[in-house]
């Protein structure tokens, strides 16, 4: 009976305490809290900085180029019916595949108000959507190289800031028919974001995750093409498998072991682009592809090496943009200009850096080939469109030359040499100084995207023989009673510079 009631009576409460959560210290939650400040502080620069640049654009008109084929006569926008949304995924639009883009703008045409002078819907909700796009981008560059830099805040900043403002990025912001380029680019961010996220869990989630957000990328526009093989260069930078461009032994390991396993993450990836290469070759080979024989395959390579180089040169300066590059003249012994001659020098030298030998070539291998990846379809080797080379082209490339230079610049202020720390501020003076002519520069230059007259007065201003610039500012002057003089005198020069458009 005792042991029964032994048994029966109720247990002391127990003395153990649940384990309480851990308390960090006052000064490592300040230096938390201090760092987060800096974390979205910076960010928020930079995305002020960006909408002061396009600010002006909210009040933009459409323009005359590309604009009337992409929303006036694109009916199947018009609409968002389920036949609509049917055609945009099984037919092109301006030479182009790209359904989500025109599925966007459908949406935008939807929310847009008629006008009752102009009788057309009203710019308004396409320009807010572009700058939109284009501030969640600055937001995904920033948050994509703070993962990349190893949380390097001032390098997250720099190249986040860098491509909000950049002058030469204006043209896929302000253009209306450029909404392809900000929402390719949306997706593809967030491809590379999740393969980062991939490289360190490596989850079949968010391998998957990272493919369908790469389809949503190649579905805004062909541009994507290249994801593939950008995965595989942060694979390289990451580290995933040792590589080494100058060493045999570097290039075996590209194919046993990690290296290997990273290159079949990469088929589906490739698959994909090349069916949307040919897709789109197949679209555009009937007017917009010039024929292969109407230049030489030395005329080509130099038409690539110099829009390599030039978009090098409009990044550090940023001087006699255009809406329109003209391909050169020949001279009378069928040569091209000197430039593009040398241009085939320095666009070897510049990737020759590539094999550089010190402590910085993952760095500097990682961005430059970056920045040529993106490129390499746009170079012109195969001539596609009136123009050698285009300012919107540089919108994602520029995103791997940024990255190069943030890191140097961050790596300077964290050296802790004697020698350097009296340049400091002097640096840091001018590139503020720098960053703020860059940010006037591309608020001055989206002034020019305000209306036709003003596009193709700067191309004019740039280049006086371009028959197309005389051509669409005649068809904007013709519009308006007031102007038909003006339009007449554009319509003579166009003619006397060769046109032979019926119109």
């Amino acid at each position: 009976m005792v042991f029964i009631d032994s048994m029966q009576r109720k247990k002391p409460p127990s003395t153990e305490r649940k384990a309480a959560p851990p308390v960090l210290k006052p000064g490592v939650k300040a230096k938390l809290e201090h760092r987060d400040f800096w974390l979205y502080g910076s960010l928020v620069l930079a995305l002020i900085a960006t909408l002061f640049c396009y600010s002006s654009s909210f009040s933009f008109k459409y323009t005359n180029w590309d604009d009337p084929m992409y929303i006036h006569g694109n009916t199947v926008i018009h609409e968002l019916t389920t036949a609509n949304v049917k055609e945009m995924f099984t037919s092109d639009a301006v030479l182009n595949y790209h359904p989500l883009t025109q599925l966007s703008l459908a949406l935008d045409y939807h929310r847009a108000r008629d006008l009752e002078v102009e009788k057309e819907k009203d710019p308004a909700p396409f320009h807010q959507t572009n700058i939109l796009i284009h501030l969640l981008n600055v937001i995904l560059v920033f948050f994509f190289i703070y993962l990349l830099s190893d949380k390097r805040l001032l390098v997250a900043f720099l190249v986040s800031f860098l491509f909000g403002i950049h002058p030469m990025h204006v043209e896929s912001v302000s253009w209306i028919s450029e909404r392809k380029d900000g929402l390719y680019t949306f997706f593809f961010l967030l491809c590379l974001i999740t393969w980062l996220y991939y490289i360190k869990k490596k989850t079949i989630r968010l391998y998957l995750a990272s493919f369908l957000l790469f389809l949503l990328a190649l579905l805004s526009k062909p541009a994507a093409v290249p994801t593939g093989i950008v995965l595989l260069l942060l694979d390289y930078y990451r580290q995933r498998f040792n590589f080494s461009l100058v060493k045999p032994s570097g290039w075996k390991n590209l194919v046993r072991g990690d290296g290997l396993k990273a290159m079949l993450e990469k088929i589906p990836f490739i698959i994909a682009g090349i069916i949307l290469i040919y897709i789109t070759f197949e679209i555009q080979k009937k007017t917009a592809i010039a024929e292969f024989h109407a230049f030489t395959l030395t005329q080509r390579l130099m038409f690539s090496t110099y829009g390599f180089c030039m978009y090098l040169i409009k990044l550090f300066v940023p001087v006699g943009l255009s809406a329109y590059y003209p391909y050169p003249a020949l001279s009378g012994g069928g040569y091209l200009p000197g430039f593009f001659y040398i241009s085939v020098f320095i666009a070897m030298a510049v990737l020759a850096l590539c094999f550089w030998p010190g402590k910085e070539k993952r760095l500097i291998s990682f961005g430059l080939m970056f920045y040529l990846v993106m490129l390499i379809l746009v170079l012109q080797f195969i001539s596609v469109g009136g123009t050698i080379m285009s300012d919107r082209y540089t919108y994602v490339p520029y995103i791997g030359i940024f990255f190069i230079l943030a890191m140097v610049i961050s790596r300077f202020f964290e050296s802790g040499r004697r020698g350097l720390k009296y340049w400091r501020y002097p640096v840091a003076f001018s590139l503020a100084i720098y960053l703020m002519a860059l940010t006037v520069t591309a608020q001055q230059r989206t002034l020019v995207w305000k209306n036709s007259e003003t596009l193709w007065n700067d191309v004019i201003s740039k280049y006086t023989n371009i028959v197309a610039a005389y051509k669409n500012r005649a068809i904007h002057y013709v519009s308006f009673p007031e102007t038909y003089d003006k339009a007449l005198r554009d319509f003579q020069m166009a003619e006397q510079l060769g046109s032979k458009d019926p119109r």
